[in-house]
């Protein structure tokens, strides 16, 4: 039996457990963390479930000889018919796993996007679009399974200034 369980979940009931680990999942992953503080639209995420465009895949520890299954990892999806194409379209939101042995860990990914591929099609996606970090690069994974690189996508944060116009030159 494995260790580990993949499942879809109901995004209401699932929430609520994901906000918990939003925080370690942000000083692992985020840009710009000095600029950018961690504040997580769960009332977006909320409306895009009323709607049915949001979709929830978690992996779970599974701890022998008891009920207990530990969230360690999530690939939140949302849905949408794309806007040139008459298909149904999925792009993540955020993919996440807690640190284990990179190889363990990297596994559970594996079988994490695996997994929500085929509950996408199941649910009549057409199209998934995954995003690889610079800095926490899947793209080989992500190649492995079938994806193709399609785009880059670039960053621009323009400068801050000050309360008299002046651009804040950030410290060293």
């Amino acid at each position: 039996m494995s260790r580990f369980s993949y499942q879809w979940e109901e995004g209401e009931s699932v929430l609520g457990e994901l906000e918990h680990h939003f925080a370690a999942h942000w000083a692992e992953y985020a840009t710009l963390p000095d600029r950018f503080k961690m504040d997580i639209d769960i009332a977006g995420y909320r409306a895009m479930n009323k709607l049915g465009r949001l979709h929830i895949v978690t992996v779970r520890e599974i701890t022998p000889h008891s009920s207990l299954h530990t969230l360690v990892g999530y690939h939140v999806h949302l849905t949408r018919r794309h806007p040139h194409r008459n298909c149904l379209c999925s792009q993540d939101s955020v993919l996440y796993v807690q640190p284990y042995e990179p190889l363990v860990r990297l596994t559970i990914l594996r079988n994490l996007i695996e997994f929500s591929i085929s509950e996408l099609t199941a649910r009549g996606v057409e199209m998934i679009f995954s995003r690889s970090k610079n800095s926490h690069a899947i793209g080989g994974l992500l190649g492995q399974l079938g994806f193709e690189p399609v785009e880059t996508v670039y960053m621009l944060v323009p400068a801050e200034k000050d309360a008299a116009g002046e651009t804040k030159v950030p410290a060293p």
